[in-house]
């Protein structure tokens, strides 16, 4: 199951300008419209495919509510896993090919010898290192994810207090 953000604003204003505001900013980054209803809006999107994108791509599923007085944001998080199991294989995969190259290139071919265990440990050493990078860089993506979510929604009070 896709990992979900909800955060919610205090919110007394116009909820219709406020999704016409947030559909202007999510249209852009690839977002389509679901269901648009007096009281919500749900929009999809392809999710993040690669870091540099706008925080908001982290989400693939964003609706928007309006109720009691308050403004709510729900997510799925699809874009922000797709990168983080992407952070979690290639590299792996990378590092086993390239071992495979120093077993034919040092190995078979040049017929080197002690060429090993420098080969073992810099594909080990790099192996080990992106078991604990791709966990942290995937908390970054998610921490990203859930800042751009929370400013659209309190930006979408405030323009719709301003306006209400």
């Amino acid at each position: 199951m896709t990992r979900q953000y909800t955060s919610s604003v205090p919110f007394k204003g116009d909820a219709a300008k406020v999704f016409d505001w947030a559909l202007g900013v999510l249209t852009p980054l690839g977002f389509q419209t679901v269901e648009r209803k007096e009281s919500s809006l749900e929009v999809v999107g392809s999710g993040m495919r690669i870091p540099r994108q706008n925080p908001l791509a982290g989400a693939s599923r964003i609706q928007l509510s309006h109720d009691d007085d308050e403004l709510t944001v729900t997510a799925e998080l699809g874009g922000v896993e797709r990168v983080t199991r992407f952070l979690a294989v290639f590299p792996q995969v990378v590092l086993q090919i390239l071992a495979l190259v120093f077993i034919v290139v040092f190995g078979l071919v040049l017929r080197m010898e002690g060429w090993a265990l420098p080969a073992a440990i810099v594909v080990g050493g790099n192996a080990i290192l992106w078991l604990i990078l791709a966990p942290l860089i995937g908390r970054a993506f998610r921490k990203r994810t859930c800042e751009g979510l929370d400013a659209l929604v309190q930006n979408m009070a405030t323009i719709g207090q301003q306006t209400g």
